[in-house]
């Protein structure tokens, strides 16, 4: 498959220039042959949560409801460009607000979503999502995490658990070289792709923990990679099928 990591700077409380935006490097990513877009954490509101004036009130201005015509306007993108997407935004839902990854199949539906379970302090706006969903699709099975989540290996560890072949990540926190030790490892220990999609930063991890691709900057453009999910099907070094879950506590 082709996979295109948006690395690009979202506006702050901006959710329709972040929507212009999407709309031309999607294009953009199309013209090149790319199967499914990323985008970083909550890019249609410029991830505002951390920020102090940013109240509940003014959180939920820029949040989007399911049947929002910001979610539409993507889903309809998708449709026309033939492209799947994964898009950070921050949703309403029932008990409050949720950082929220929605998945797009390329005729325009939304195969499913993942919301942030691991919550910082800064990121105590939201409600935590409540499971590790792995979604069957076109490209293979795909799992989510938002940025903190890459941290704990339960996470990880729990979509491989249920055949993910692909770990894939929108994040906005940090994107030092520990980082890249920690989601090489990440891919090692699971013996599955990975891909972190962040604004200054994306890269992509093979299941043998190898880098794959890389690219950094502070010019708005996409990281294009081809790779073959099916890969991790095929790798047993022992790292999943000789653990010992028994002894484990």
């Amino acid at each position: 498959m082709r996979i295109g990591l948006l690395r690009v700077m979202p506006e702050y409380l901006n959710v329709e220039r972040n929507l212009e935006v999407l709309e031309t490097m999607a294009r953009k990513a199309a013209a090149e042959g790319v199967e499914l877009l990323m985008t970083c954490e909550c890019y249609m509101d410029g991830y505002c949560a951390h920020l102090e004036e940013v109240d509940q009130e003014k959180l939920r201005s820029v949040s989007l409801t399911d049947d929002s015509p910001v979610l539409e306007k993507i889903r309809s993108l998708c449709r026309e460009l033939h492209m799947g997407m994964i898009v950070g935004y921050s949703a309403i839902a029932a008990d409050g607000i949720r950082n929220t990854a929605m998945l797009i199949g390329t005729d325009g539906k939304e195969i499913g979503r993942y919301e942030k379970i691991h919550l910082h302090a800064h990121d105590l706006k939201y409600v935590p999502g409540d499971g590790f969903p792995v979604f069957d699709t076109e490209w293979g099975k795909i799992g989510m995490l938002i940025c903190a989540d890459r941290r704990w290996p339960e996470a990880a560890r729990s979509l491989k658990k249920q055949g993910a072949e692909m770990i894939l990540i929108p994040t906005y926190g940090v994107h030092h070289a520990r980082n890249l030790a920690w989601m090489c490892t990440r891919a090692y220990e699971n013996e599955c792709w990975l891909a972190f999609a962040h604004p200054n930063q994306s890269f992509i991890i093979d299941p043998e923990g190898y880098v794959d691709a890389f690219l950094t900057g502070n010019v708005s453009s996409i990281l294009i990679h081809d790779f073959d999910p099916s890969k991790s099907e095929s790798l047993d070094r022992g790292m999943f099928s000789l653990r010992r879950p028994d002894l484990y506590i």
